[in-house]
């Protein structure tokens, strides 16, 4: 006697089994104002940085300030980002007659053997709605609070492990002031809750200005001086990055965005 069995069968297959990296992408856009007026040469749409520059003021007159919001895009996927501080010169680039006699005697000297701009330059930067106002529940960064000579040796946490870490496809805003002289605040304003209404141009100090700048402070020293600098970001992905924590050894070269 023959017999035949037959088994039950079933085959299951998976295709096209993938890994795929992810991405991330950190892109930058900036709107500046100079004494009160938009300046398109230090603004620019959102984009990954090679020439911009942050600041390029080339006539400093004791009183001058400027205002800016910086916009911080992470694009794929949660990070941890830093920014780096670093001073590339700091002269006195020739002397004008007021400055010289400054200590007294017409010799070439002011009296101080570096440039002087770095100590009379302030900065203030605080987290931002986008509206370049400083309203009640802004955090200001106190840390990155001072002197250009001060700020331009330092590297800052925008977000690392000690934090929440920055989230893709969602909008940061850092807004600025700088003042040469001596800066005042005017008002600390009560949050509006309008944020940016116009990404380039859009939101003038004219709004709700929070700051004057009292150049009667400032003496001749700084004339004809020069103070330039480095301004780099540096963007990691926060997953199984636990202990990230930023450090000036994440920035070995000048690199971004020229002061």
């Amino acid at each position: 006697m023959i017999t035949t069995t037959a088994f039950f069968n079933d085959t299951e297959t998976a295709t096209g089994n993938t890994f795929r990296a992810g991405t991330l992408d950190l892109q930058i856009d900036n709107s500046s104002y100079y004494n009160g007026q938009f300046n398109p040469a230090t603004s620019w749409a959102l984009r990954d940085l090679t020439v911009e520059k942050f600041f390029d003021f080339i006539d400093l007159k004791p009183g001058d300030h400027g205002e800016d919001t910086i916009s911080l895009h992470i694009k794929d996927n949660p990070a941890y980002a830093c920014v780096n501080f670093r001073q590339t010169e700091n002269s006195d680039h020739g002397f004008s007659e007021p400055e010289d006699m400054m200590d007294g005697q017409v010799n070439q000297s002011d009296g101080t053997p570096t440039g002087d701009l770095g100590r009379r330059i302030v900065i203030k930067f605080w987290l931002d709605d986008g509206d370049n106002v400083l309203e009640m529940n802004e955090q200001p960064f106190d840390h990155l609070t001072g002197t250009l000579d001060s700020l331009f040796t330092k590297t800052a946490a925008i977000a690392d492990a000690t934090s929440q870490p920055l989230e893709p496809n969602r909008t940061y805003h850092i807004a600025k002031f700088w003042c040469y002289g001596s800066p005042r605040v005017v008002m600390i304003y009560r949050q509006d809750g309008l944020g940016l209404t116009q990404l380039i141009g859009g939101n003038g100090p004219d709004r709700r200005p929070n700051f004057i700048c009292d150049g009667s402070v400032i003496d001749n020293r700084g004339q004809t001086d020069i103070f330039k600098g480095d301004i780099s970001f540096y963007a990691v992905q926060a997953r199984n990055n636990p202990n990230f924590i930023c450090s000036p050894s994440l920035f070995p070269s000048p690199t971004s965005a020229p002061l």
